[in-house]
């Protein structure tokens, strides 16, 4: 009996059998690594998101703009920007999971945008802020990684605080 049961998290699951999850009237989410038969009847609620890490199309957005999803079990990247905040700190979890990357173009063309604080951040994809024209201030201390361009046309950009960057794209 599994009726107060939300969400599943299965690692290499290949099969879910009818009746697996008949009781479970509240299960809205069933996360899984590999490939994954699901079962013909009385198996899954039928609102219940079937999430794979690493699909895209299985977005959250938090309160502040933040668009993000899964790439991983509990690592987090962070899609785009939907807000219209001058400073924006991203944060080191959400969804009870590590944020550790920013995904190529999210902050793309923000210009209002200002202010940059990533704390556990280790991935700025491709770029990541270009356009963002009035980006001043960036600090991001575990950075590891910056991709091409991603700070590309950010003309008014004059703080950058960064750890010991291992791999700088061009054009960065």
């Amino acid at each position: 009996d599994c009726e107060n049961l939300t969400t599943i998290s299965i690692p290499k699951v290949t099969t879910i059998g009818d009746y697996a999850f008949e009781y479970c009237y509240k299960l809205a989410e069933i996360k899984y690594d590999g490939t994954l038969t699901l079962p013909g009847s009385y198996g899954i609620n039928s609102d219940a998101r079937v999430i794979k890490p690493g699909d895209e199309s299985v977005l959250y957005k938090d309160s502040n703009g933040l668009v993000y999803f899964e790439y991983e079990d509990n690592k987090y990247k962070v899609h785009s920007y939907q807000g219209t905040n001058q400073v924006v700190t991203i944060p080191a979890k959400f969804n009870g999971g590590d944020v550790t990357e920013i995904r190529e173009y999210a902050f793309y063309n923000c210009t209002n945008l200002t202010t940059v604080t990533m704390s556990e951040v280790t991935t700025i994809g491709n770029d990541a802020f270009a356009g963002c024209d009035n980006l001043t201030t960036v600090t991001m201390p575990k950075v590891t990684t910056i991709g091409s361009h991603a700070f590309e046309e950010c003309r008014g950009l004059t703080t950058v605080t960064l750890p010991e960057v291992i791999t700088i794209g061009c054009g960065a």
